[in-house]
């Protein structure tokens, strides 16, 4: 993280606020069926976590939507690595900064490679705290983003369960906090019939809700190109539906 660190100019639908106000919304996205499938080759191809790969995937989306070679997103860690933290209550989360590089000529697998080894290099210093960190890079700070990054990608891989408890019965309740602490944050969850499930959380001030459908159609359709060919260029893979492209 040394050096001047990279903005991301995301396009949005209206002017940045000068100081954030944090108003946001929540919408979930089941993937298609054979987007859930192309996540899972593409982590088994390159021997990677789902999570490597669905990050992967985002970071291709943004590099398409900005042009920017030098992308920074957040990615939230349990903290919980010890063994004497395993049955401790409390918050532990952490949350991890991962930088790559990226160019246009860059393949398919050689992305995903790249942002392999930097989550795993970033998971090795986990436990260096976040706000320490943003303190010591002693970064130009702006009120209307957050330090860092703007763009977040989280992976749940423990489905939610329902269940009982002296007489009780559980199960989830989906709610809408009214909130985005980011411009965007990518929530990626397995569920239990194996398919993967997406909910974009973002910015009101930023985004309308129909760009928020669009990135998820350019998602799934890059998903699909990431899969077909894994040798193709980032810069060349197809992001755009049919549709879309026959309206273009």
């Amino acid at each position: 993280l040394g050096g001047d660190v990279p903005l991301l100019d995301l396009p949005v639908d209206a002017p940045r606020p000068a100081i954030q106000s944090f108003r946001g919304a929540i919408d979930p996205f089941d993937l298609p069926d054979d987007a859930s499938a192309a996540i899972r080759e593409l982590a088994r191809e390159h021997r990677t976590s789902l999570f490597a790969a669905c990050t992967a995937a985002v970071k291709v989306l943004l590099f398409r939507y900005t042009g920017a070679d030098d992308i920074v997103v957040g990615a939230p860690v349990a903290g919980r690595n010890h063994p004497d933290l395993q049955d401790q209550v409390g918050f532990f989360v952490n949350m991890l900064a991962l930088r790559d590089r990226l160019t246009a000529t860059d393949s398919v697998s050689e992305t995903i490679q790249r942002v392999k080894s930097t989550i795993e290099t970033a998971l090795d210093h986990s436990f260096y705290p976040f706000d320490l960190l943003v303190e010591n890079l002693d970064l130009d700070r702006d009120t209307g983003r957050n330090p860092l990054f703007d763009v977040v990608v989280s992976f749940r891989d423990a489905p939610t369960q329902t269940g009982r408890i002296r007489g009780l019965d559980m199960e989830p309740v989906a709610f809408e906090p009214g909130i985005s602490k980011f411009d965007l944050t990518f929530f990626f969850e397995e569920k239990e019939d194996r398919s993967i499930g997406l909910a974009i959380e973002y910015s009101t001030d930023l985004f309308r809700r129909e760009r928020i459908q669009r990135m998820t159609d350019h998602l799934n359709e890059l998903l699909r190109s990431m899969v077909c060919d894994p040798s193709a260029d980032i810069g060349g893979i197809d992001i755009l539906p049919r549709a879309e492209r026959a309206r273009l």
